[in-house]
């Protein structure tokens, strides 16, 4: 299936509630979380392999810092689908890369005022999967998003979420947008809730972080 396969794709504004669908607010209180750099420790020549990092939720979603879980999604574009599996012990596959998964909605103001940012980083940091995911139920808002996903520039895969996945990634509320950065050891390097000017500024240092893991 080729990178999409293999790979997988969050502040200004405040985040949507997709249970109490507020698509007009907006502010500048949203809050980004971001894990702290590991420092590696040394591993003698004979230590027996490490076992695979495990996923963390929560009722707020996913944890920074903690393996992400295991996705396996349809794209909204044709028949495939996208996956994204644990990293195995031995590490990595060689065609595995850094990925920034954009859970949003189609009736979401802040969702949609991030696709500029989303493209001007796809832009500048090429090497950095971004990979929207629409949280909207209907295919007519599924639709909608994927039109505006395009006409923003992005050319990523774009997949169709099921309710399972959204409450696991974004937590019981559904809150979006959140922005999963995910390095290719699979470990989530950062994540945003929301989207406005906080956001925007930091989202280029989270992409480095991510692509240097």
């Amino acid at each position: 299936m080729g990178r999409v396969g293999v790979a997988w794709m969050l502040l200004g504004l405040t985040a949507c509630d997709a249970l109490l669908a507020s698509p007009d607010v907006d502010g500048d209180d949203a809050v980004a979380e971001v894990a702290p750099t590991p420092t590696p420790a040394p591993v003698p020549a004979s230590a027996p392999s490490a076992p695979t990092p495990k996923a963390a939720t929560t009722p707020t979603g996913v944890v920074s810092g903690t393996a992400a879980p295991a996705l396996d999604l349809p794209l909204l574009e044709g028949e495939g689908r996208f996956r994204l599996d644990p990293v195995p012990p031995e590490g990595p596959p060689a065609d595995r890369g850094a990925v920034m998964l954009a859970f949003m909605a189609s009736w979401c103001g802040p969702c949609a005022a991030s696709l500029p940012t989303l493209a001007a980083l796809q832009a500048s940091k090429p090497d950095l999967q971004i990979v929207p995911v629409v949280v909207d139920e209907d295919a007519r808002g599924q639709q909608a998003e994927l039109h505006k996903v395009r006409a923003a520039g992005l050319t990523g895969p774009v997949l169709a979420a099921d309710n399972a996945t959204v409450v696991q990634w974004t937590g019981a509320n559904r809150s979006v947008p959140r922005f999963v950065f995910i390095g290719r050891d699979g470990m989530i390097v950062a994540q945003d809730r929301g989207f406005g000017d906080n956001v925007r500024g930091m989202m280029p240092r989270q992409a480095d972080r991510t692509l240097a893991r």
